[in-house]
């Protein structure tokens, strides 16, 4: 079943590229670039700030020094400001979301701001927040706490460096893609009907994983696990990399 659901989902994103293209043309991929950028730079520059603050909170709280924090210690922290990161930034992810969807891809950002502020008003835009902060806080967590102990195991192996941020990287991508797609996948179906006829007709996170598995099979909580886990892998490498590039720079003698 496992291989089943990769194929079918590799399957899909074929067939939704080649959709996209037909339709608008190469721009049709960056539909939503804007609030993606947007709420990119707000929750990254959030998570990150908040990350080894709590990290080193936890870990003198545990009478353990910084470096000898375990993965669950790192699992904790990288939860904690993924949740508040993204609690914060979640009206910028509700128009990213409306923007790229099918029936929506003609409106401007502003036009999105609008319509979900009079079908809704200021709640809208904290549609899904549940999903999302659950996403984000297993996002967070797998991509951070994975990422430092990787990091930590492939030095040992490869020396300090680019290799080493690139391995370490990778088992954060596939460890992140892993948790997080099923909430990931109920976050974006919460977060499209903001606005819209379904938006006030009661269905939550319970409502929603219960169709989907009922209708869809419980396959469908990992619809697109491709081009999340692809995403990902590129994401991780860029910016752990550049992260930790700028991390020595800045701290060099």
């Amino acid at each position: 079943h496992g291989r089943t659901a990769t194929s079918a989902s590799g399957v899909c994103l074929l067939a939704c590229l080649r959709q996209l293209w037909a339709e608008g043309g190469p721009a049709a991929l960056w539909s939503g670039l804007e609030p993606a950028v947007l709420r990119q730079v707000c929750y990254t520059s959030l998570c990150m700030v908040l990350y080894e603050p709590v990290r080193g909170y936890i870990a003198e709280h545990m009478g353990l020094d910084v470096g000898t924090v375990g993965i669950l210690q790192g699992f904790v922290a990288g939860a904690a400001s993924g949740a508040i990161a993204v609690a914060i930034s979640n009206p910028v992810d509700v128009v990213k979301t409306q923007m790229q969807k099918k029936q929506h891809n003609s409106e401007g950002l502003t036009d999105v701001v609008q319509r979900i502020w009079a079908a809704d008003g200021l709640g809208g835009f904290w549609s899904g927040m549940a999903p999302n902060v659950a996403r984000s806080s297993l996002s967070s967590a797998a991509e951070l706490g994975s990422y430092d102990q990787a990091a930590l195991t492939a030095a040992t192996f490869l020396g300090p460096g680019m290799p080493s941020y690139l391995a370490a990287s990778t088992a954060a991508a596939l460890c992140s893609a892993l948790a997080c797609t099923p909430a990931d996948v109920v976050k974006t179906r919460l977060m499209g009907a903001a606005g819209g006829s379904r938006a006030d007709d009661g269905t939550g996170v319970v409502g929603t994983v219960s169709e989907m598995i009922a209708t869809e099979g419980i396959w469908s909580l990992y619809a697109g696990f491709v081009p999340i886990c692809l995403r990902k892998l590129v994401w991780c490498a860029t910016f752990f990399a550049s992260y930790e590039a700028l991390r020595t720079t800045l701290i060099a003698p």
